[in-house]
């Protein structure tokens, strides 16, 4: 990255942080955000940490290492509005074209040692939430809602199975690329999600691989390794 593009990320972040944090917690700089970061809504109070915040923890859009490897370079987007939150409990790794939007209350935590790669989506309006550890292929989308309203042919009212529902992200969980994980999931720890996958529901046994389109559990008594 030239010194101009280093320039004007340092102009964002600064700006990031004294937005959304007090001037105790803006002064250490701890969210370094891309120059060419789309900054949508920006509200003070949505962004917590759960650990001691230090310079550089959360790296957002920074990661030019995956371009060529993911496809198209795309810009990064942040929308997280005022009743919503997003949660911190440890350093965090975002490549670049992530976008993360949280609307109507939605909570996104991560856990500590998050790494996401390339062109990945976050939208909540309910919760998700990462254990430690989680590592993300590109080209990935993770969301608790279905993003429309969806009705019965003769009726109004909202079907139920529309509503927000949380997405539970386990430890040490190894998600490919080009995965789908949709409301209600839940994948517990030590768990693969393999290239592709579309997964819509819960998963109880530790240790294994999950895929297919729906995903199921393919393969059992594993390990992976960074």
């Amino acid at each position: 990255m030239n010194l101009i593009k280093m320039f004007l990320s340092l102009l964002k972040s600064t700006y990031f942080n004294f937005k959304v944090f007090s001037f105790r917690t803006a002064i250490k700089l701890p969210v370094i955000v891309s120059y060419n970061t789309k900054l949508y809504n920006l509200h003070a109070g949505t962004i917590a940490f759960e650990c001691h915040p230090s310079f550089g923890m959360i790296k957002y859009g920074w990661s030019e290492g995956s371009k060529g490897l993911s496809g198209e370079k795309e810009r990064s987007k942040w929308s997280v509005d005022e009743k919503s939150r997003v949660i911190f409990k440890g350093r965090a790794d975002f490549s670049n074209g992530i976008s993360i939007r949280c609307d109507n209350g939605g909570t996104i935590v991560f856990g500590n040692n998050f790494v996401c790669n390339s062109n990945c989506f976050f939208a909540s309006n309910n919760c998700i939430e990462f254990g430690n550890n989680v590592l993300i292929g590109w080209h990935t989308n993770i969301r608790d809602v279905d993003g429309h309203s969806i009705f019965e042919m003769n009726d109004q009212e909202v079907n139920v199975t529309n509503q927000p529902r949380e997405v539970i992200i386990g430890n040490n969980v190894w998600i490919a690329a080009y995965v789908d994980i949709l409301k209600g999931v839940y994948i517990p720890d030590e768990c693969v999600v393999a290239y592709r996958a579309c997964v819509t529901g819960k998963f109880s046994e530790e240790h294994c691989i999950i895929g297919g389109f729906p995903a199921k559990v393919i393969k059992r008594n594993i390990k992976w390794g960074r």
